[in-house]
């Protein structure tokens, strides 16, 4: 079985009020939630130009998109459009209703052909992503999995989002500039009682989507859980190199 090293991770949060401004053409049709994937990714490329190249052209990583509601304005703006019989429908906001338009926005930005895929699961979409990719890692199918997790924070504050990075791999060779500071050590998942389960618990997240895309990296080894309102939990252990 193959180390599964946490090469790299940052996050983004775009408050009220702010805009992302980025200099493409395509700008213009994107979310904040898909302007905010697409920037976090875009400053990974420049902090770290050699592991980009190695990780995504090289090994060709796969990028999994873990979002827990998508994008809410975009269907709510479709479910309005079919309600009041507004049609057709706008081809944009239809277009970004499908949940996996922000990893596709990626890579025609990056000129990738990796494959992307999308993976929403309520709180657990970002621990489900980091499951597939930890087996997928492990058993020698990938060499790295890229990360991509985002939400709009509340239905009623569209421009709001958040957006994380997440790098894992199993070589080091060729990644330059990143030296990798945890290993995630094991993941899983187990059954909760709603009731009692440890609401002190930081990393027991709610149903609030702000707590969706966050991987909280310590400064030591840590234990995260996440729990759904089904009464399923993720557990994964992170340990310090």
């Amino acid at each position: 079985m193959r180390p599964v090293y946490l090469l790299y991770q940052q996050s983004l949060c775009v408050p009220q009020g702010q805009t992302l401004k980025l200099s493409l053409a395509l700008a213009r049709r994107m979310s904040t939630l898909q302007k905010a994937v697409v920037t976090v990714f875009s400053e990974f490329v420049t902090a770290a130009p050699q592991a980009y190249e190695t990780l995504f052209k090289t090994w060709e990583a796969p990028i999994y998109f873990a979002t827990g509601l998508g994008e809410l304005d975009s269907n709510a703006n479709v479910a309005k459009d079919l309600y009041l019989k507004s049609l057709p429908v706008s081809p944009t906001h239809f277009q970004h209703s499908v949940h996996n338009c922000a990893p596709a926005y990626v890579t025609i930005v990056q000129g990738l052909p990796n494959i992307a895929l999308t993976i929403s699961a309520e709180n657990l979409s970002l621990d489900k992503a980091l499951y597939l990719a930890f087996h997928k890692i492990r058993n020698g199918i990938e060499k790295s999995v890229c990360i991509l997790a985002g939400d709009e924070l509340h239905p009623a504050v569209p421009d709001v989002a958040t957006a994380q990075i997440i790098l894992l791999t199993s070589e080091l060779e060729g990644c330059g500039e990143l030296v990798p500071q945890f290993k995630l050590a094991s993941i899983e998942s187990f059954e909760h009682d709603m009731e009692s389960r440890n609401t002190e618990n930081p990393h027991a997240s709610s149903l609030n989507a702000s707590r969706f895309a966050h991987l909280e990296v310590h400064t030591q080894s840590f234990e995260r859980r996440i729990y759904s309102s089904s009464g399923e939990g993720m557990r994964s252990q992170w340990n310090k190199l």
